[in-house]
């Protein structure tokens, strides 16, 4: 049921997502999801922010956020891909100093998410972003630099 209702959270939108939503909140799901990033196992650990991300869950980016200095690699990247997806620019912006090496799925993975989601970089975000003292970050600031919106 879960599976399937994520699947629905993430596949649709409208309706379709706002009912699969309701049904995840109404079954009490997000219990669920949040035990699993209590698990001591890294891919239970990696279910349940996947979960967590797509849930539509209001304090989903402060759970996650954590996550990105996880010394398991699998779970800082898929932390990091859910943090650009709930955050956009700010969580990229907000990840930058806790960053690390980003592995070129991750890189490609949070240009996707930006790039499928319209943005506007202001001129100080970009500053930022391209003045970072993380190279992964001043790699993305190159490319997000040209699809942006609005400068």
């Amino acid at each position: 049921l879960l599976d399937a209702l994520l699947d629905c959270i993430y596949s649709f939108s409208g309706v379709y997502a706002d009912r699969a939503q309701e049904l995840y909140k109404h079954f009490d799901l997000d219990k669920y999801s949040e035990k699993k990033i209590k698990s001591s196992s890294w891919s239970e650990i990696i279910e349940g922010i996947i979960e967590i991300s797509v849930s539509g869950s209001p304090d989903a980016y402060k759970k996650i956020l954590p996550f990105v200095d996880h010394k398991e690699i699998e779970v800082r990247k898929h932390s990091k891909i859910a943090i650009v997806e709930l955050g956009k620019i700010k969580g990229l912006i907000d990840m930058d100093e806790r960053m690390g090496i980003m592995s070129s799925w991750t890189f490609i993975s949070i240009n996707s998410i930006l790039h499928r989601h319209p943005f506007s970089l202001t001129k100080e975000q970009y500053a930022k972003l391209e003045k970072s003292k993380n190279p992964a970050t001043r790699r993305l600031a190159k490319y997000l630099d040209r699809y942006t919106i609005a400068h």
